[in-house]
């Protein structure tokens, strides 16, 4: 199988690694914060993707859509670089319970893809309940065709030649956001991505990443993925679950094998922050870590930053080490390969921001999560699932909740959301304190925040509900589950979940 016509591609860089250092740790997957469950060489990667990519070309399939849906796991990575190696744009997901079938079916009819690439298991599951509740998907009439890449056998044969602004990956939009374009990633796009982060990061042979996110992740793609290959680093990957169920396993994880730089999303930091006794009262040395990037954009706040450094500040945790990395995740990631990466510094917290030009192009990034085209530039708007209307007129929650963190998050909260009820005609918002010890801050705030949010926002708010750390439901990436949290509130189950708080 040719290896020659890979250039200026992400897939040549892999073959360039497994030829100069085929025993290179790239991948190492852990079970726990101690001990690790697989090992994916420079070599081990280039076979495995060879052989799925040769299966692919031998099918026709080369330059079509691919999705991979793997579990975490070394499988997840072969069937990525698989794809991309047969030039087939590469549509991520990773496979897990909080997805559910229906989003995965909605991919699959924004993106018009008809081959899925995965072990047999998860095929199986998949075939097994993919159409039950989706009628939009059964409408499109998709033929799927299943690669199931643990009973392929090797196939010999030329690989299609790939060029640099040829598509790796694909990224669909949520399925309410029909109006908004696919992003469609090239290698181009990938390797300065990879090539940005490598120098903002200051990276070194010497450095060690380690990630909890979900490997599908447009951070996770990029940081822990991409610039392994691009820096030659070791990259280190904790499954998302086992952080939520115990943060201290993503810290136990940066210290035992002395990572360098660290990510993990907003919840697994929150987490952290509140379980600082670690078990067997094993203390960390966490004074290797330079960075830790925190995925979740508008949910992290000065008072969150301080409880975690109160956690760990003496074990090398200060806070220029802390960066929120804003637009990084999904389609954000499009946007670092054409925009440089500059430090930002907003209440007293560092941001490893895309480059922005003023304040108001910060102020969008930091309110919602969807890029849209205007005048030929990217711009950030709020989720239109997200809007509501009071007394004809509309409000876009995450404009809200971006103010409320803003102006009270020194008062300690960590998160919020803002909601409509409208079975009983109410804007509620949610507010999650970072510690119950902060309590007492919040004594006689709530008059004042409904006056606030009224004043500068136009917004009436007809209840204001504080609650203890962790109380908000959150998905494996750290982002408010909206409707589980308004669901909680209309069966009376989030009042048991209230903070103490004189003055309310």
């Amino acid at each position: 199988m040719s290896l020659t016509h890979h250039r200026d591609s992400i897939v040549s860089l892999l073959v360039t690694l497994a030829r100069e250092q085929p025993d290179l740790p790239l991948y190492t997957f852990l079970l726990s914060g101690q001990d690790k469950t697989d090992v994916l060489t420079c070599r081990q990667l280039l076979l495995a993707a060879q052989k799925i990519a040769g299966n692919l070309c031998a099918r026709n399939l080369s330059g079509e859509p691919v999705m991979v849906l793997n579990p975490y796991g070394p499988a997840f990575l072969e069937a990525v670089f698989g794809a991309m190696l047969a030039g087939c744009p590469c549509v991520p997901v990773t496979f897990h319970a909080r997805l559910g079938m229906a989003n995965i079916s909605s991919i699959i009819a924004r993106t018009g893809l008809r081959i899925v690439v995965g072990n047999q298991d998860v095929l199986t599951q998949f075939r097994a309940g993919r159409c039950r509740t989706n009628p939009r998907f059964i409408d499109a009439r998709h033929q799927l065709e299943y690669l199931a890449t643990d009973t392929l056998q090797h196939i010999q044969g030329e690989l299609p030649t790939i060029s640099d602004t040829e598509v790796a990956v694909l990224y669909p939009g949520v399925a309410s956001d029909e109006e908004l374009p696919l992003v469609s990633l090239s290698h181009a796009d990938m390797l300065r991505s990879a090539e940005g982060l490598v120098q903002a990061l200051s990276l070194n042979t010497d450095d060690r990443l380690l990630t909890c996110l979900d490997l599908a992740d447009g951070l996770a793609l990029a940081l822990h993925i991409l610039v392994p290959l691009q820096a030659r680093l070791p990259s280190l990957l904790l499954p998302i679950e086992l952080a939520l169920a115990d943060a201290a396993s993503w810290v136990m994880a940066a210290s035992t094998f002395s990572c360098t730089i660290v990510s993990a999303p907003v919840a697994v930091l929150t987490l952290a922050a509140r379980n600082g006794e670690l078990s067997g009262n094993v203390q960390p040395d966490l004074s290797a870590i330079r960075m830790i990037c925190v995925s979740g954009e508008r949910s992290i706040t000065p008072a969150l930053i301080s409880h975690f450094i109160d956690q760990y500040g003496n074990n090398g945790i200060s806070a220029d080490k802390l960066f929120c990395c804003l637009g990084l995740s999904s389609a954000g990631s499009y946007l670092a390969g054409r925009l440089g990466f500059k430090t930002l510094v907003k209440n007293d917290i560092a941001y490893l921001a895309l480059g922005v030009s003023d304040t108001r192009g910060l102020r969008a990034t930091m309110t919602g999560s969807r890029w849209i085209h205007i005048d030929n530039e990217l711009c950030c708007t709020g989720r239109i699932n997200h809007r509501f209307t009071v007394s004809g007129r509309t409000f876009q929650a995450e404009d809200i909740e971006a103010f409320i963190l803003q102006v009270f998050g020194e008062r300690g909260l960590s998160r919020c959301v803002a909601l409509r009820i409208d079975e009983i005609e109410q804007t509620v918002l949610l507010a999650e304190c970072a510690s119950k010890q902060l309590a007492e801050h919040w004594q006689g705030v709530v008059p004042t925040m409904i006056e606030q949010v009224q004043r500068h926002t136009g917004c009436r708010l007809d209840r204001v509900i504080i609650l203890r750390p962790g109380s908000l439901f959150s998905a494996v990436s750290g982002i408010v589950h909206r409707q589980s949290c308004a669901d909680a509130l209309l069966d009376g189950s989030m009042l048991l979940r209230l903070l103490p708080v004189r003055g309310k």
